[in-house]
């Protein structure tokens, strides 16, 4: 049996600077927009594991989170109160799984979630079938769904128009929805040696419900809504290593393309990136020192 029982704090401060020659024509101010978030919780989980069945490994456990503090702030210096809005909540989860050894190289999981909380809830299934055709190598085929709850800024910012909870230009984001989203993976994972790991994925999804950014052409107000359905497509391959000396490599590279109902693709969405860490210890194992380089290919806007 595995029992975890845990408290959190969350604190996080931002400060974006800009020049704003849009509010008075002819002229340029600097505007400060902050953003601040504060958050606490209690959380849990209990799994329990069962290997009494002939080739099963059956795993029940459940989940539980309380938020009993949750702050966002976004404002700007000198300027309008986009968001002021303090939360609590809970969120629980089951899930059961069993692994099934069909035989000595090749197995079989099937996995069932339920998730409760503060936007409704959602029952998820996962399959993957798993090879083995050699010590060194594991081939998986997964299949699953999944989904993620609009966040208190999605849902309660009104960017660019001031939120006054008492007056009747509240226009907080209303009938938001989680996303959803459906992939299936093909990976590959190969020890060229106990110290050297390769490993390739293809990949396809389908997401329902993209959460992003509208603007009102009205009223000028920027607001969030659920988009409709995205496809998309990719291929990640990676290389890590660990040398004699405790510093450790890792070299990744990902391709992918999502594509709207009409063919069009995401903005802000770059095809290709390239990324290449590097660590090595200072006194001992639990102080590193490292180096990390991320390239991004051109991004539609």
């Amino acid at each position: 049996m595995y029992f975890r029982l845990g408290y959190n704090r969350y604190r996080y401060l931002g400060s974006f600077p800009y020049l704003d020659d849009f509010s008075t024509p002819g002229s340029v101010s600097r505007i400060v927009t902050k953003e601040s978030s504060v958050a606490e919780w209690w959380g849990g989980e209990i799994r329990l594991t069962n290997t009494s069945f002939d080739r099963h490994r059956l795993v029940i456990g459940a989940e539980w989170q309380n938020t009993f503090w949750l702050q966002d702030k976004l404002y700007d210096i000198p300027g309008p109160v986009y968001l002021d809005a303090s939360y609590s909540f809970s969120r629980y989860g089951f899930y059961l799984q069993d692994e099934i050894r069909l035989n000595d190289y090749l197995a079989l999981l099937a996995e069932a979630r339920y998730d409760a909380g503060p936007f409704g809830d959602s029952a998820n299934p996962r399959l993957g079938l798993i090879w083995h055709p050699r010590d060194a190598t594991t081939v998986k085929l997964l299949y699953g769904t999944a989904f993620r709850s609009p966040s208190v800024f999605e849902n309660e910012t009104t960017a660019f128009h001031t939120w006054e909870p008492s007056s009747d230009i509240d226009i907080r984001n209303t009938g938001l929805r989680p996303e959803e989203i459906e992939t299936i993976q093909l990976g590959l994972e190969h020890h060229l040696t106990p110290a050297t790991r390769l490993t390739a994925a293809l990949y396809r999804y389908r997401m329902d419900g993209l959460l992003t950014q509208g603007f009102d052409p009205d009223t000028g107000d920027t607001y969030f809504t659920n988009f409709g359905q995205i496809d998309g497509q990719g291929l990640e391959v990676e290389a890590k290593t660990r040398f004699g000396s405790g510093v450790r490599g890792k070299l990744g590279y990902s391709f992918q393309r999502s594509e709207d109902e009409q063919g069009r693709r995401l903005p802000n969405s770059p095809e290709h990136m390239l990324k290449f860490h590097l660590s090595a210890p200072l006194w001992n194992e639990c102080w590193r020192l490292g180096l990390e380089t991320l390239y991004l290919s051109k991004r539609d806007t």
